[in-house]
């Protein structure tokens, strides 16, 4: 009987693969199947990022979105979101010095083709470069001729979106208008805690905190909104965190709502 059933499994997982293969024939321009002559293993060869990539336990993630010409060269180029300037530099210095490619998926006739594509900068491999999480979207886009693509849907980082910023590059320069994730989070939770979306402002507080885990501002503050959002024995936890760093108010809070068994 067991026989019999890693029999049947075994078939299954081969009509998916055969599948999953005709699949990517039949849609060769569309899907991207990273090899040899894929645009990262290329940009992996050729670049030297200049730059030092962090030491910490979770990675810098930047999320971006580039357009492919025919002739193999990228001439716009977006960066949706992320959580490190210098790792957008180091980028937009390896598109500079990335040459025209050909992606091994790229087989039918050429057209212009948007990617999507997430980098992850954690610890330095034993190469010293940098090393990819995963691809944000996996299908590519076939542009008209002609067509100019103004926006790519928003993507989510940490918890908040964050409207797609545009890079165009004319010549080999490049620059970009990317705000600091921080600092746009920063911003926008108060406003959002004016405005009584509190839900909004605890996303972007939580990615505050995970940032700066020493700030007992963020803490009483992260504990305020889930007091608003009924989530009293969080509020309670971290108002106690906050109190412990020595924060009155904090202390005020707790002894008001989380004494009484709340």
């Amino acid at each position: 009987m067991k026989a019999i059933v890693f029999i049947l499994f075994g078939l299954i997982q081969l009509h998916q693969l055969v599948l999953a293969q005709d699949s990517a024939k039949k849609f060769s321009l569309e899907y991207l199947q990273w090899g040899d002559t894929s645009y990262l293993q290329v940009f992996e060869r050729s670049v030297e990022l200049p730059f030092e990539v962090s030491n910490r336990q979770n990675p810098e993630i930047v999320y971006t979105s580039f357009i492919l010409n025919p002739n193999g060269k990228v001439d716009t180029f977006w960066i949706s979101s992320s959580s490190c300037e210098d790792c957008e530099s180091g980028i937009v210095e390896g598109f500079k010095l990335l040459g025209a490619f050909k992606p091994n998926w790229y087989t039918d006739k050429p057209v212009s083709i948007q990617i999507n594509q997430a980098f992850s900068f954690g610890k330095k491999d034993r190469f010293g470069v940098f090393n990819v999480v995963y691809d944000s979207n996996r299908f590519a886009k076939p542009l008209r001729p002609g067509i100019e693509v103004k926006h790519v849907r928003n993507m989510e980082f940490t918890g908040y979106k964050k409207p797609m910023r545009t890079l165009k590059g004319t010549d080999q320069q490049y620059m970009y208008t990317v705000e600091n994730p921080t600092i746009v989070a920063k911003r926008e939770y108060k406003v959002d805690i004016e405005k009584g979306n509190y839900q909004e402002a605890l996303k972007k507080l939580n990615y505050l905190y995970r940032g700066d885990p020493t700030d007992h501002e963020l803490l009483l503050q992260r504990g305020e909104v889930k007091f608003q959002l009924s989530k009293i024995k969080g509020a309670c936890k971290d108002w106690q965190n906050a109190m412990n760093k020595g924060n009155k108010r904090a202390e005020a809070l707790f002894e008001q709502h989380c004494e009484t068994g709340e």
